[in-house]
């Protein structure tokens, strides 16, 4: 997350092409078939996006691991409103485990806990801790810092007395995974402890995550036409449902860590 590894990406503009690899166009193309491929909300609007979202999640979620039992829960925000949460206990599970927050990809607008519930389960069953999957609001109704805000309650509620009696995790010391905009989510609420002189999770698992609003890197020269699930306009579409229209100065580091102290 440098600034000095993005500046040698941007160094490799003029030299790199476009690398699709056969599995991956093989994939790609299936779902295509099945009538599975991932439509462009501002194309074919949202809510039509998510039923293809939904299916697409559906095909590929099984098999689904084994778990001892997982229980759905609701945080509270400081306004009062309930965050739905789904909680996941594996079989084994060592007393004084840290617990994990889970936040799920789909550029803000897509997912929730029952397209990610094969993730969730997988996570907990493998790890032997238990896993909190936040269901964050979602652009394009919620804007930011919506998301963070319940991401937020989630984190105060693992810290209660009563989710820890509950699910037997260790309250002081709390792990973070998400993924795509949940590693987004997952970070940001690091920050924003870290900005409220709050606890700090022990540790995270960020998967591809969107770090900045930046579209003129080697990558998005490369692929930025869609050829392989996302194109360029998408991504500047998810961050403007998030974020609103790009303002001109610095960076937010909040809202774009990638531009944040990390330390």
């Amino acid at each position: 997350l440098s600034r000095s590894m993005c500046a040698r990406c941007d160094e490799q503009e003029g030299r790199t092409k476009a690398v699709r690899a056969p599995v991956i166009v093989s994939i790609l193309d299936g779902l295509a078939a099945r009538g599975l491929a991932q439509l462009d909300p501002a194309t074919h609007g949202v809510a039509e996006a998510r039923r293809v979202n939904v299916a697409y999640f559906s095909a590929i979620a099984e098999p689904r691991a084994s778990v001892a039992r997982v229980e759905l829960v609701t945080a509270l925000r400081q306004d009062g409103g309930a965050v739905p949460v789904k909680v996941a206990v594996p079989h084994r599970m060592e007393p004084g485990v840290p617990g994990i927050l889970y936040a799920h990809g789909g550029g803000y607008t897509f997912g929730d806990l029952d397209t990610h519930d094969h993730v969730i389960r997988a996570i907990a069953a493998l790890s032997g801790r238990p896993v909190f999957a936040v269901h964050y609001r979602r652009t394009p109704e919620h804007a930011w810092p919506a998301p963070l805000d319940d991401a937020l309650a989630v984190v105060a509620a693992m810290r209660g007395s009563d989710w820890a009696g509950r699910f037997g995790h260790d309250p002081e010391k709390l792990l973070a995974i998400g993924d795509s905009a949940g590693a987004h989510l997952v970070l940001t609420t690091m920050l924003a402890l870290k900005q409220r002189n709050l606890p700090q999770l022990v540790g995270a698992g960020l998967f591809y995550g969107m770090y900045a609003r930046r579209d003129d890197t080697w990558s998005h020269h490369a692929y930025g036409d869609g050829s392989v699930g996302l194109s360029t306009e998408r991504m500047r579409w998810f961050w403007e449902r998030l974020m609103g229209p790009r303002q001109p100065g610095p960076a937010d580091p909040l809202r774009e860590p990638l531009e944040a102290d990390l330390s």
